[in-house]
């Protein structure tokens, strides 16, 4: 149980980085502009201090489980901090740090429960590739819509440059 608590304070804590890092285009954005930190509803005090306390939380309950967790989340953290800063505007280097985190949850998945069965690697993989496929399809439909203005960033790609 430790290990699902340890994931939903990390998934928590990068949605409140998200936010913070993120407002502005987030008060602009017709569908996020509701969101807590958008809204006014959660200062960004109040954001910032939470998701401190969560990052040690994180890292106190990730060293419960394993010695070696607490240096694994830090990789998620310093990853998520700079896409959430600056990487997610730097054409292909927003891809490569989604990318990144997958192997990531792979080698956290072994390390937590012991090791890899070839058996396993379908089931882990199949997620993923649906979760891959779904993010680009949703990047594409907000290009098409015209959301390019809430990510600069897909102005940048073109279909002959992702081949």
């Amino acid at each position: 149980m430790h290990e699902l608590d340890d994931a939903l304070l990390g998934e928590f804590l990068a949605e409140c980085r998200e936010h913070l890092a993120d407002i502005e285009n987030d008060r602009r954005h017709p569908l996020k502009n509701g969101r807590a930190l958008a809204s006014g509803l959660l200062t960004e005090s109040r954001a910032a201090w939470l998701s401190l306390a969560l990052v040690l939380a994180g890292f106190a309950l990730g060293y419960l489980v394993h010695p070696l967790l607490p240096a694994i989340e830090g990789g998620f953290v310093l990853l998520n901090v700079a896409y959430s800063w600056k990487l997610k505007h730097v054409p292909y280097a927003d891809l490569l740090v989604n990318t990144i985190t997958h192997p990531l949850r792979v080698v956290t998945g072994i390390l937590l429960f012991g090791q890899l069965v070839v058996g396993q690697v379908p089931v882990i993989l199949a997620p993923a590739a649906l979760f891959l496929a779904t993010g680009a399809l949703k990047r594409h439909f907000e290009a098409s819509r015209g959301d390019i203005e809430t990510r600069p960033v897909l102005c940048h790609y073109s279909e002959a440059g992702l081949r």
